[in-house]
């Protein structure tokens, strides 16, 4: 067969990892979850993985424990028994980019969603998610103690909307959360328990915040401006830069 390389891309960049290098290991059978969105490892060398499901798939995100030295799959708890949802309502589907560690090892993350409902056919958010019944009652906030397996559900921070990504900064103890919906952004106290609405920083669907080597929260719009949380003064701050791309790309 003729190989076909794109004059603009690197002579390398379909280069492959040697296959001796590398080892697989598999999600027990039988999961319905499609998707997996946030892989995280700890201070104490420990893996977490969350099994998720969209599209057309209606299921709850389910986080494991890898243990590469076993290439095994260890179940630590299914977001259907901790959220305590209705049969009807659109499922907690991901813990999708928010996975970040406390000082005391405790994991901290937030529930998101781009499942249907267990009678739709689709993922149909914009549609549904303030239906009383078939609609989505907002993200939950965890904490998992890796020590004792136990998980604390702090509730819903954000009525009716779904939280998309999250960061820890561990110089004031504050969470940061970005929604999908309506863009906003919002810190949530640990100690306190409060959250506090900073506005809205993108169109919608953004999903990732990064913490910075400086120790403030950065974040980019669906468009791709890019912008800080200065998490001393808890005041966002516009960066007047783009990211090089069409806009086209970006925004989908």
């Amino acid at each position: 067969m003729t190989e076909i390389r794109r004059s603009d891309l690197p002579a390398d960049f379909f280069d492959l990892v040697p296959g001796g290098a590398l080892r697989s290991a598999f999600f027990p059978e039988g999961c319905p979850q499609n998707s997996i969105w946030d892989f995280y490892r700890t201070r104490a060398g420990r893996y977490y993985v969350s099994l998720c499901a969209e599209g057309h798939v209606s299921a709850s995100a389910r986080l494991f424990e890898f243990r590469p030295e076993a290439l095994t799959f260890n179940p630590v708890f299914d977001l259907d028994r901790i959220c305590r949802l209705g049969p009807r309502a659109i499922p907690p589907s991901k813990i999708h980019t928010s996975i970040d560690e406390l000082p005391d090892g405790r994991l901290i993350m937030v529930t998101h969603t781009t499942a249907p409902a267990p009678g739709h056919p689709f993922w149909m958010l914009d549609a549904y998610y303030s239906h009383p019944w078939e609609g989505f009652a907002g993200s939950h906030l965890l904490i998992f103690d890796p020590t004792t397996g136990s998980v604390e559900n702090r509730g819903i921070p954000v009525p009716r909307e779904t939280l998309y990504g999250g960061i820890y900064d561990p110089r004031h103890g504050a969470y940061y959360l970005i929604g999908f919906i309506r863009g906003h952004l919002y810190r949530y106290d640990v100690a306190s328990d409060r959250v506090r609405d900073l506005g809205q920083v993108s169109e919608w669907g953004s999903f990732r915040l990064s913490r910075g080597p400086d120790g403030h929260v950065y974040g980019s719009t669906r468009t791709g401006w890019l912008f800080r949380v200065d998490v001393d003064r808890v005041r966002v701050e516009d960066l007047n830069y783009r990211l090089p791309g069409a806009p086209g790309l970006l925004s989908r």
